[in-house]
């Protein structure tokens, strides 16, 4: 079942789309905003978003839903909670723009690597929990705010991001390598 937003619609209210059983959703051009879980534990696996124009969405707007991949618009600035939440994500495209990531926005998704911009500014710890099979995160070279060493994500104050099980198996995997000798060295916090 296929369903195509009207051109004209600025606005997706919250829960428009939960529980429903429709699989692919065109998102029209004129808009700008997805409403919270807008699209909750609904059939969708397909999602059309237009490469510009939306500007917020919602709390948990595609949380458990079935959706596979997702090329986010360059004029959002956001990611916020649980965005992402239990949804089948394998793929997504974080465009440039992006400046936070919230807490547990693609947390258990299937996930396999992650490339974050240049323009993020802050990833909350908890994003990423839970994506077991989330084997690479890397972080764009010309990123002033996070860095990226070892496989372990560090903010501007060099403290640690704990991306929780993901960081502990890096860490796991370079101390028991032996790799560890000064990758501690500039830390403040962990």
């Amino acid at each position: 079942e296929a369903y195509e937003v009207p051109e004209g619609t600025t606005y997706i209210g919250e829960f428009a789309f939960a529980y429903a059983s429709v699989q692919m959703v065109t998102l029209p051009s004129s808009l700008r905003e997805i409403g919270a879980h807008a699209f909750l534990s609904s059939a969708l696996s397909l999602l059309d978003m237009p490469e510009e124009g939306v500007h917020r969405i919602g709390t948990g707007a595609f949380s458990n839903s079935l959706l596979e991949s997702v090329r986010l618009p360059r004029t959002l600035r956001r990611i916020p909670d649980s965005c992402f939440a239990g949804a089948k994500l394998l793929h997504v495209m974080i465009p440039e723009g992006i400046e936070e990531i919230g807490a547990h926005a693609f947390e258990e998704t299937c996930l396999e690597t992650v490339h974050l911009p240049q323009s993020l500014r802050a990833l909350e710890d908890t994003a990423l929990c839970g994506c077991a099979s989330l084997s690479e995160i890397e972080v764009d070279e010309g990123n002033p705010w996070l860095t990226q060493m070892s496989g372990l994500i560090l903010d501007a104050q060099q403290v640690l991001i704990r991306l929780c099980q993901f960081t502990l198996s890096i860490f796991l995997a370079v101390t028991v390598a032996g790799k560890a000798g000064g990758l501690f060295k500039n830390l403040t916090a962990i």
